[in-house]
């Protein structure tokens, strides 16, 4: 469900790409400093962990939450998952073999596009500095994944913010006028958004 719940939100292809089993996100600040999320049982299908449980008497503990269809991701998981299987068999497979697949792209983007920041970007005492025109060479979703990188090494409120202005832009030129948008609206994002905003569009120099 957490794939068809990014899908349905015009997600990319992390969000596309679904949970995976091992998260790392090397956030910045003393409160983190660097955090790995595992999931030992997310490629087990859940029948498989109930009959588990059933054969050896075990109780489950589980989350009311879940049982409630006022959360869409229960409404996806309870109708829309078995809709899916009823009119294709196998289609939950067949979503996860597109979820990895998915995964690997945006995993080989992120690559490039850390092979790009080390040459677009240059740390100047306590700024970020985004060299122009090696920025605009690379491919727009390089530069999105290029971005990405940059305000997710800086600390945790500001990816978070800024990660909502990326989804909703696809290249430098469309982040700057989500910005300028935004400013209109007295809804600033962060200081160090804005840095890193107004060096990708400017246009000239760094």
């Amino acid at each position: 469900e957490t794939v068809l719940l990014a899908l349905i939100r015009g997600a990319g292809l992390q969000g596309l790409g679904g949970m995976q089993a091992v998260d790392r996100f090397p956030l910045a600040g003393a409160a983190f400093g660097g955090m790995t999320l595992v999931r030992p049982l997310l490629e087990i299908k859940r029948t498989m962990i109930e009959d588990y449980l059933r054969q050896r008497r075990l109780r489950p503990r589980r989350d009311p939450s879940n049982a409630s269809s006022a959360h869409l991701r229960n409404r996806v998981r309870a109708e829309l998952v078995p809709l899916l299987e009823k009119l294709h068999p196998g289609a939950a497979d067949s979503v996860w073999r597109a979820a990895a697949a998915l995964r690997e792209a945006s995993e080989f983007i992120d690559s490039v596009a850390a092979a790009g920041r080390e040459k677009a970007v240059r740390q100047d005492r306590e700024a970020l500095v985004v060299s122009s025109a090696s920025f605009r060479a690379l491919h727009s979703a390089v530069q999105v994944a290029t971005l990405r990188q940059i305000i997710a090494s800086q600390s945790l409120g500001d990816f978070v913010l800024a990660h909502a202005y990326l989804r909703q832009a696809r290249h430098a030129e469309a982040i700057g006028a989500h910005y300028r948008a935004a400013a209109k609206r007295r809804r600033q994002p962060p200081a160090s958004m804005q840095a890193i905003v107004w060096c990708a569009v400017r246009g000239t120099g760094e």
